[in-house]
C-alpha cells in the first residue's frame, strides 16, 4: 500500500498554495520511530512518552503489525551531541537502513535525531539515507534527500537546533546560572557538608537579602567541627587515621543524620547514603572537606575566588588554616606550602617493573571486602622491582586490616601454563571449535562496527574533500566564513584520525578467532620453550583471548586458592589450592601480642597456636622473644613437629584438602600447585 503524503508548512500556507509535488510514502516497508530525550530523568516526562507513540505512524499509512512499526528506546537518555556511532538505537537504525530494512525514518522534531556543531554527523546521516532511499518523517515536513532543497531544509532545522543549545541554553540559561555564582548564591550541584542554601525569599515581609546564599546547618555543622576538623588536630594531621575513626563509628550509626524536610532551607550533600543518614565514604571525601575554604566563609566558583566574606563561617579561621595548611600544596594565601611539597616529594620515586601483569584486569579477591591490585614490591635491583598482588580493604573499610601479598611472576605463571594445557589437551581441538562457535556473536557484532566505521570513514573523507575544495574555490570572500570552514576542515580530519584508531582497536575483536588459532599453533610448535618464546605483549593477548575471570581466595597465611573461569564454557572451571614458601606473616596485633604475653607460660604449643590461628610454632616462639618473655621452661621449648612451620589456619587446609606434609617443604622458591579440581561451570 502505497500513500500520498502532502507537505505544507501551515494552515495559511495549506489556503494560499497548492502544492505541485507530492511525496509517495513507503509504507510497504517497516518505518522506525526514533524516540530521545536527553537526560534520566526526562525520561519520565509527557514528551518522552509521546515520541514513542505509534499513532502518527499509523495516521501516514503504516500498519500497526508486528515489525512493521519498529521502536527502539535505547536512546532515551542520550544527548543529541553525540554521534551517531555513540548512540545505540541510532546505530542500530543505520545498520536497518544499510539493509533497505526499512523506508522511513520517523521522529516528533529532527531536533531530536541531532544538535550537531560541525554538520558532519548529519551530512553523513543524509547521505546514508540518500543511498538507501530513506526518507526522514516529522509531523511538519517529510524530507526526501534526492531535492537538493529539502537538504538545505534538513541542514537548517540541524542549525536551528544547534543554535537552541547555544543561545538559549548555553547563552541564556547557564549564563543565567554563571551569573548566580559570580554573585556568591549557590548554582546547583551538591554543597559542602554543613551548610544548606537560604530558600526563604522573604523574611517577615521584607525581601531576603541572603536568598540562594549558604547559611549554617545544625547539626551538621557541629558535627564538622566536632568529629572531622578537631579530631584531624587532635590527630596531629593523620587524615588515614581520621578516616578510619570515622568508618568505626558509622559501623554503629550514620556519622549525619537524615535531613527533615523542610521548604525553607535545602540540603544537598556529595556524601554515602546509608540507612538512617548519611556517611562519609572515602579518605579523598575527607581531603576536600579540608581543603574547602567555604567552610571559613570564602566563596570560590570554577576555580575563582569571588568573596571572603559570602556566607557565615562554621569552623573558625585557626582550625581550618591548621588543617588547610596539612594538606595543600599552597597556603591560603597562595604562597607555596613548603611542608606538604617536602612531604609529597619523598614519594615520588619511580619504579620500573621488570615485567607486566598479565592478569591486572581480570583478577579479583573473593573477599568483598578487599580489593586486589598489582604494585612494585620488594627490593630495588637496576631500577626495578618485582610485582605483587596486594589485598588491602576497600574505601569504607578497615585500612588497618592485615593485607596479603602474593607475587605477580608466580600467579601468572600458573594461570598461563593452566591455559597452555587446555590448549594442547586431546579434547582442546573440539572444545576450540565450540568455543569459537559461542563467541561468534561478539565478533559478528565487532564487524558489524568495523563496516559502520568504514562507513563513517568514506562519509567523513567526502565532507573533507568537499570542504577543501570549497576553501579553494575562491568563491567564499567573507572572512568570517572561511574561517568557519577552516575550522570545520580541521575539525574534520581529527575526527578521521579517530575514526582510524577506533577501526584498528574493534578489528582486534573481529580478528579474535584467527588469533586464538594462532596462538594455539605457536604452543603446540614450541613446546616446553614457550615462556621464553611468546613475548610479554603476547601473554596479555593470550589473557584477553581465554580467560574470563581468576578469583584468589586466602585459605590461610600460606595457603591459597586460585579459581580461573574460561571464556569457553565448555572448558572446566579450574580450582587449584596453592602453596606458598617464604613463612609469609602478617604484622602481630596489639590483641594478639596480649594473648601471647597472657598464655605463654601456661599454655603449650599446641593450645598457644589455637588462640593464635594465624601464627606458626615458629613465628609464636620468636614473637616471645621479641616480646622478652620469661623464657619458657621444659624441653618443650624447642618443641618441633611436622609443620611446625606451619600456623593452625595451615593445618585446617591440609586437612581440609587430605595434603602431605612430605610436599610441603622448604626446597623451593615461591609457590607451587598443591591440588585441583576442575568444576564444570558456566560464566552466565
Amino acid at each position: 500500500m502505497v500513500k500520498t503524503f502532502r507537505i505544507v508548512e501551515s494552515q495559511e500556507v495549506r489556503k494560499e498554495l497548492t502544492p505541485s509535488w507530492r511525496i509517495e510514502l513507503p509504507t510497504h516497508l517497516p518505518c522506525q520511530i526514533y524516540p530521545r530525550v536527553s537526560t534520566k530523568e526526562q525520561i519520565k516526562n509527557v514528551s518522552a512518552e509521546m515520541q514513542q507513540d505509534r499513532s502518527f505512524a499509523i495516521k501516514c499509512g503504516w500498519e500497526d503489525t508486528a515489525g512493521n512499526i519498529i521502536v527502539d528506546t535505547s536512546d532515551l537518555g542520550k544527548s543529541g551531541q553525540l554521534r551517531m556511532a555513540e548512540r545505540q538505537a541510532f546505530k542500530h537504525m543505520l545498520r536497518r537502513i544499510e539493509n533497505r530494512e526499512i523506508g522511513a525514518v520517523v521522529a516528533c522534531n529532527v531536533d531530536r535525531l541531532f544538535r550537531n556543531k560541525w554538520g558532519d554527523e548529519y551530512g553523513r546521516f543524509m547521505q546514508i539515507c540518500h543511498d538507501n532511499n530513506v526518507i526522514v518523517v516529522t509531523p511538519d515536513f517529510v524530507y526526501d534527500f534526492k531535492v537538493d532543497w529539502h537538504i538545505d531544509r534538513f541542514k537548517r532545522r540541524c542549525e536551528e537546533a544547534w543554535n537552541y543549545l547555544l543561545y538559549h541554553i548555553y547563552g541564556r540559561m547557564l549564563k543565567a546560572v554563571d551569573e548566580c555564582g559570580r554573585n556568591g548564591f549557590w548554582a546547583g550541584g551538591s554543597m559542602p557538608t554543613g551548610f544548606a542554601v537560604d530558600m526563604r525569599e522573604k523574611i517577615d515581609g521584607r525581601k531576603n537579602g541572603e536568598w540562594g546564599k549558604l547559611v549554617a546547618a545544625e547539626p551538621y555543622a557541629d558535627l564538622i567541627n566536632e568529629h572531622v576538623f578537631w579530631r584531624l588536630k587532635k590527630l596531629h594531621g593523620n587524615v588515614r587515621g581520621l578516616f578510619r575513626e570515622l568508618c568505626q563509628k558509622a559501623e554503629s550509626s550514620p556519622l549525619f543524620p537524615a535531613p527533615e524536610p523542610n521548604t525553607d532551607f535545602f540540603i544537598k550533600y556529595a556524601l554515602k547514603r546509608v540507612d538512617g543518614g548519611f556517611i562519609i565514604a572515602s579518605e579523598s571525601s575527607i581531603r576536600d572537606m579540608l581543603t574547602n575554604v567555604a567552610y571559613i566563609g570564602w566563596w570560590v566558583y570554577k576555580g575563582e575566588l569571588i568573596s571572603k566574606e559570602n556566607h557565615p563561617a562554621i569552623v573558625d579561621y585557626r582550625l581550618f588554616e591548621y588543617a588547610y595548611n596539612s594538606l595543600s600544596l599552597t597556603k591560603l594565601d597562595g604562597s607555596p606550602n613548603p611542608y606538604v611539597q617536602e612531604k609529597r616529594q619523598k614519594y615520588a620515586k619511580r619504579f620500573v617493573p621488570e615485567r607486566p601483569a598479565y592478569l591486572n584486569n581480570c583478577i579479583e579477591t573473593s573477599d568483598e571486602s578487599l580489593s586486589l591490585y598489582a604494585t612494585p614490591g620488594g627490593r630495588e635491583e637496576k631500577n626495578q622491582r618485582k610485582l605483587y598482588y596486594i589485598f588491602s580493604a576497600r574505601k569504607g573499610g578497615d585500612r588497618g586490616s592485615f593485607k596479603h601479598t602474593l607475587s605477580v611472576e608466580e600467579i601468572d605463571r600458573i594461570a598461563l601454563n593452566t591455559l597452555r594445557q587446555h590448549l594442547l589437551s586431546p579434547e582442546a581441538e573440539t572444545e576450540f571449535k565450540d568455543f569459537n562457535t559461542a563467541d561468534a556473536a561478539a565478533i559478528k557484532e565487532a564487524q558489524l562496527d568495523l563496516s559502520d566505521i568504514d562507513r563513517d570513514i568514506r562519509g567523513m573523507e567526502n565532507l573533507r574533500r568537499e570542504t577543501l575544495a570549497t576553501i579553494k574555490s575562491g568563491r567564499v570572500k567573507n572572512p568570517e566564513v572561511l574561517g568557519e570552514l577552516d575550522t570545520q576542515y580541521t575539525h574534520l580530519g581529527e575526527e578521521l584520525i579517530r575514526l582510524k584508531n577506533l577501526r584498528e582497536n574493534t578489528s582486534v575483536v573481529a580478528r579474535r578467532n584467527e588469533e586464538r588459532k594462532t596462538y594455539r599453533d605457536v604452543m603446540k610448535v614450541v613446546g616446553d620453550e614457550w615462556e621464553h618464546v611468546v613475548m610479554d605483549e603476547d601473554k596479555v593477548k593470550l589473557v584477553r583471548l581465554f580467560i574470563h575471570k581468576v578469583i584468589v581466595d586466602m585459605l590461610s597465611p600460606q595457603f591459597f586458592a586460585l579459581t580461573i573461569k574460561w571464556l569457553d564454557n565448555d572448558w572446566n572451571t579450574d580450582h587449584l589450592v596453592c602453596y606458598r614458601n617464604g613463612l609469609p606473616t602478617p604484622l602481630w596485633t596489639k590483641e594478639e601480642d596480649d594473648v601471647l604475653a597472657e598464655h605463654w607460660l601456661i599454655g603449650g604449643p599446641e593450645e598457644l597456636m589455637e588462640l593464635l590461628p594465624r601464627r606458626s610454632w615458629k613465628t609464636i616462639r620468636y614473637r616471645a622473644w621479641t616480646l622478652k618473655l620469661d623464657k619458657k621452661a621444659g624441653v618443650w621449648g624447642n618443641h618441633q613437629s611436622p609443620g611446625f612451620h606451619l600456623s593452625w589456619l595451615d593445618h585446617e587446609v591440609v586437612r581440609r584438602y587430605s595434603l602431605n606434609f612430605e610436599d610441603i617443604s622448604h626446597d623451593f622458591e615461591g609457590v607451587k600447585i598443591m591440588g585441583s579440581s576442575p568444576v564444570r561451570a558456566s560464566l552466565h
